[in-house]
């Protein structure tokens, strides 16, 4: 038994096939639990039928349970990858093995809903880490065969921009569940709208980040616009949009307030500029990666820097 990380989403989700059919303790366990106490540094957990019926320092082993010693070892809920491709990429460098990106058609209107696949190599990976669920979210355009390997990196920010048109949104993120059972898979979708600012952000706009500013409100401005008037719209008299009609629809929940925009950026001015964009346009926003967050964090309060 693994004494670094005994995770409790190997036994709900992976590896035990009778755990829907008996009673299994688990003992001599560091137990991280999500209440306000914190951890039990040496306590038992008991399932019965696939579920946690209790968890204590104290609790009684129930008679003809399974028994498993964690010696020592922690057992921890479920994990969450907060931002991952798990379930909709197979090969990094493979473009037919990848269901990311809405390509050069289909920028805010892309739903990764629809490319999840629960029989994915890679959820058995996810779970033997201990992960049992992911929030999985959309790229901007997409990595092209032959990419180098730095480009990697990319499938956590954003991409590289080489093989799609200018845009600045990825599409909508789904949470999903690490399981190969498709009808529950898909927790929730249309969870936020990716959107890429900084460096990604300037590399899709043309190489600027003020075009990529200018850009990303214009298009906000355009989704309000559409919704106050899709009557209009659909007779022809309403202005031109920079969107085709199923990227704007996208883009209404996030206008009116009711799905947030994922804005993928780093620097500190960048951040701060995601902050004002919030701000000015009324939208509501989940910063990715933000490498120097501490810097507007202590700029925020006054702190000297060092």
């Amino acid at each position: 038994m693994n004494r670094v990380l005994l995770c409790l989403a190997l036994l709900l989700m992976a590896g035990i096939q009778t755990a829907t059919a008996q009673t299994i303790a688990i003992i001599n366990a560091r137990i991280e639990t999500a209440a306000a106490a914190g951890a039990i540094p040496a306590g038992t957990l008991i399932m019965r039928d696939g579920r946690i019926v209790a968890v204590g320092a104290s609790e009684r082993v129930p008679a003809g349970a399974r028994v498993l010693d964690a010696q020592g070892g922690v057992v921890t809920p479920g994990l969450i990858a907060p931002s991952t491709n798990v379930m909709v990429d197979e090969v990094n460098l493979v473009p037919e093995t990848r269901d990311d990106a809405g390509g050069d058609r289909i920028s805010a209107g892309f739903d990764v809903q629809y490319g999840i696949n629960p029989a994915s190599a890679v959820v058995k990976v996810g779970r033997q880490s201990g992960v049992t669920e992911a929030v999985i979210t959309p790229l901007v355009g997409r990595i092209s065969a032959g990419a180098d390997d730095d480009d990697a990196s990319a499938l956590q920010g954003g991409g590289d921009g080489a093989s799609s048109e200018p845009t600045l949104f990825g599409g909508q993120a789904a949470i999903v569940r690490l399981t190969d059972d498709p009808s529950r898979a898909i927790v929730r979708t249309n969870v936020a709208a990716a959107l890429d600012l900084g460096e990604a952000g300037a590399a899709h706009a043309g190489g600027s980040r003020g075009a990529t500013l200018v850009l990303a409100k214009s298009v906000l401005d355009d989704a309000r616009h559409f919704a106050r008037n899709r009557s209009a719209y659909d007779r022809g008299e309403t202005r031109s949009y920079g969107l085709s009609r199923v990227n704007l629809e996208a883009l209404v929940p996030v206008v009116e307030g009711r799905t947030p925009l994922l804005i993928r950026v780093d620097r500190a001015s960048d951040i701060q500029q995601a902050l004002r964009l919030a701000r000015e346009q009324k939208v509501k926003i989940i910063l990715e990666s933000a490498r120097e967050g501490w810097i507007v964090a202590f700029s925020a309060h006054g702190d000297l820097l060092p």
